[in-house]
């Protein structure tokens, strides 16, 4: 009997190391051991002559139980490796050669609601194991296996992979969803020693993306290079470190600069395939009101007569590198003459940092002059007025530079 298709992840168990034999046969030569603990792939597994479960590694064959004193398998002395389970959003692709079930509950009971097609990327926001013990993914219309069950009930191949967009070279803003500092490797490889840590919820730039000698995807920011996953050494998926950081919708009043090396079009509508109405060069600047999310995920900007996409989408038809910036002006001392464009009243705070005290409010359509512009500790730009310091930009819920406050009211008098 022989179950065959796909690599399979299996931990030792037993208290002791046990045996990976040359043949199926227990009376076959013992080639080496595994000790208590060890993660081994599997590529078959198969019933030997005594009615054994045995598991083909690269140079042997490893025994799933132990053979009882009356000749019938007894304990498990390995168990297949599954990840641990979390509760996050993620991605996937099918990597199954057919289509496989989104299944309306937890169990394999459960009817199946529809398909997805191989090479389908679908979006998780669980991963939870059923009673089976089958890991079982969320996605948003019911539940799909991470595996196939093997004839003998057992998790055998899988079935879907995490979805890790390409490598390539554009401009990407990420935020680190990790609740550890991330180290910035000053190589791309991962053993490369550490320069500097980026804190959870940093929001960073990156330049590339790169597959690393040892696999995982690293990501080249100014000094080094972010890793986007964090491998076990269990061989149980990734987790991921890092998120795409996307500012929130909205409307406001918002500025940005084309970073894309070739020209942008301006759409008709936020459709993705609404007619271009003209094109905005590499270096533009220009002015949206409204942020919306379009229908494949990338943020779709408003300007006067149409939409920008902040984003490429990806041959897989994940949002892939940004095409446009924030276009704020850089720091320091001048005289500069800005009016308040916000809704309401703005602060003005004795400090650089926003924990400081407010001293007044700035209503909105006043004029006022600033002597100074500089970035404070969360990455705002902060504008020195007479008695203290005013916000250039908004903050969002997830502590990004949002709409802006103000606006440039030309040179002084």
């Amino acid at each position: 009997m022989s179950n065959g298709g796909g690599t399979r992840l299996y931990r030792v168990i037993h208290h002791q190391p046990i045996n990976v034999r040359d043949e199926l046969e227990l009376s076959s030569r013992s080639v080496r051991r595994l000790e208590p603990g060890t993660v081994f792939s599997v590529t078959e597994a198969r019933l030997n002559a005594e009615g054994l479960l045995r598991l083909r590694v690269p140079d042997g064959w490893v025994s799933e139980q132990i053979r009882s004193a009356f000749g019938v398998p007894a304990e498990y002395i390995v168990e297949p490796v599954v990840a641990r389970r979390r509760q996050k959003i993620s991605f996937y692709r099918v990597v199954h050669t057919e289509p496989i079930n989104i299944r309306e509950g937890l169990e394999l009971s459960s009817p199946s609601v529809r398909q997805l097609e191989p090479g389908s990327i679908f979006k998780v926001s669980d991963r939870r194991l059923n009673a089976e013990g089958l890991m079982r993914l969320r996605t948003a219309d019911g539940w799909v296996s991470e595996r196939n069950r093997s004839a003998l009930g057992v998790p055998a191949e899988c079935i879907v992979e995490p979805a890790v967009a390409p490598e390539g070279v554009g401009t990407f803003f990420y935020r680190v969803t990790h609740g550890e500092a991330l180290g910035v490797g000053a190589g791309l490889s991962v053993a490369s020693p550490c320069v500097r840590r980026l804190r959870p919820g940093a929001v960073f730039r990156a330049a590339e993306r790169r597959l690393s000698p040892e696999g995982p995807m690293r990501l080249r920011v100014a000094d080094g290079w972010v890793s986007e996953q964090l491998r076990h050494a269990d061989g149980s998926p990734p987790d991921v470190l890092l998120e795409p950081a996307v500012a929130p919708e909205g409307v406001g009043a918002f500025h940005y600069r084309v970073a894309h090396a070739e020209d942008v079009p301006v759409r008709a509508g936020p459709e993705p395939d609404a007619p271009v109405v003209r094109w905005l060069r590499p270096g533009s600047v220009f002015n949206a009101a409204e942020r919306r999310l379009g229908a494949e995920g990338a943020m779709q900007v408003r300007v006067e007569d149409g939409w920008v996409s902040e984003q490429l989408c990806g041959a897989e038809g994940l949002p892939a590198q940004f095409l446009l910036e924030a276009a704020a002006a850089a720091e320091g001392r001048g005289v500069f003459l800005y009016r308040v464009v916000h809704t309401v009243p703005i602060h003005v705070r004795s400090g650089l940092e926003l924990s400081s005290p407010s001293v007044r409010m700035i209503r909105p359509g006043t004029t006022f002059r600033a002597s100074q512009r500089r970035w404070n500790a969360e990455g705002l730009m902060r504008l020195q007025v007479e008695d203290g310091w005013c916000s250039e930009r908004s903050r969002s819920a997830e502590g990004l530079a949002a709409e802006f406050l103000v606006e440039s009211a030309g040179s002084p008098a």
